[in-house]
């Protein structure tokens, strides 16, 4: 009996050790990377359901941290790049920027596009930087970023329910107080301004989630009631009426062209001492010319006052713009239309700040 219980322990210990043998060779059979061997992930991405990984590299020129920070950088940038190729084809942005009848302008869009440039970028939630390498030869920089694309959409989706939410609650400006005074128009798109900025910071989230969602787009457009309101609002703001009140003789001489500039951008411009109109712009204009080789440069100078219809002053600059051509009279229209490019620009400024 005293033999038999020998044996087992016997049998037993040399079983314990070919396991552990067998544990350690096929530890040891496994793939390893050397020393200073640069990981799989530098020369071909990550490829996993659901996911989405970018690489990017930055030399070493003298700071350790500002080239890992590069490479995080560009591993992002290039991450963007990928899903950019990956967008479906049957993501159609809506028409955001119509009005009512279906009309719109370049004047209303530039004014979304001044709202939209004030809102901060939405980052891409669940992006991360998942591993790294430094070329030990080159001290070049590696990182590699990981998008989870199910995680980043539900965040994404979470934020703008709970914004659509808060524009269901966004009512149009009044055109009364509550003492019967009517309100003015300027008046009315300043209080238009936070709401369209709130459609802006829309924009942004379903911009990203373009990005990140991979069908069922159709979840994520505008509520028919929000559809409508912004409507109205861009309507409102291609409402406002503009005077031009040119100031000295070069201004009035061409007022016309100037006129002529601003209405092609969607303006509305009204006759000089219209009571209706909502602002006033009073400018001077100077012209100088240069000659070059046979080539005309001129240059059209604006001093401007944007006033209100309570006659407050609400924006006053200097803006000057270039017109080149063969053809002296060509240069000056050219750099007569571009000023007035240039002024719509500026009541834009003027108006649209988001705070």
């Amino acid at each position: 009996m005293a033999f038999t219980t020998q044996n087992v322990r016997k049998k037993s210990s040399v079983m314990s050790w070919l396991l552990a043998a067998a544990v350690l060779t096929g530890c040891s059979s496994a793939p390893t990377r050397q020393a200073g061997e640069a990981p799989t992930w530098v020369d071909q991405l990550p490829q996993q359901a659901g996911y989405v990984y970018g690489v990017g590299s930055a030399d070493n020129t003298g700071s350790e941290s500002d080239a890992k920070e590069n490479a995080k950088e560009r591993a992002r940038a290039d991450l963007i790049r990928q899903m950019e190729v990956m967008i479906s084809s049957d993501f159609t942005s809506e028409t955001q920027l119509q009005m009512i009848g279906g009309v719109t302008s370049r004047f209303v869009e530039q004014v979304n596009d001044k709202v939209r440039s004030q809102i901060p970028d939405v980052e891409l939630p669940d992006l991360r930087w998942t591993d790294s390498w430094v070329n030990p030869e080159t001290r070049t920089h590696y990182a590699l970023a990981e998008l989870n694309r199910r995680a980043a959409e539900a965040k994404l989706a979470e934020q703008l329910s709970s914004l659509d939410l808060e524009l269901l609650d966004q009512q149009l400006p009044a055109t009364k107080m509550a003492d019967g005074t009517p309100v003015s128009r300027i008046d009315q798109v300043r209080e238009a301004v936070p709401v369209l900025a709130m459609f802006a910071k829309r924009d942004k989230i379903v911009r990203q989630l373009q990005f990140v969602a991979e069908s069922g787009f159709s979840r994520f457009a505008l509520d028919s009631d929000l559809v409508d309101l912004r409507k109205k609002l861009n309507a409102l703001v291609g409402a406002l009426k503009i005077t031009l009140s040119p100031s000295n003789a070069a201004a009035k001489a061409l007022d016309a062209t100037i006129a002529e500039e601003m209405t092609k951008l969607g303006l509305r411009l009204s006759t000089a001492g219209d009571a209706d109109a909502d602002l006033r712009l009073t400018y001077t204009l100077g012209i100088n010319r240069k000659d070059v080789n046979r080539t005309h440069y001129v240059f059209a100078r604006s001093a401007v006052q944007i006033r209100d219809s309570d006659n407050r002053i609400i924006g006053a600059f200097d803006r000057e713009a270039k017109g080149v051509s063969g053809l002296e009279d060509r240069a000056k229209h050219l750099a007569v239309r571009r000023l007035g490019s240039i002024l719509a620009g500026e009541v834009i400024d003027a108006l649209f700040v988001v705070e």
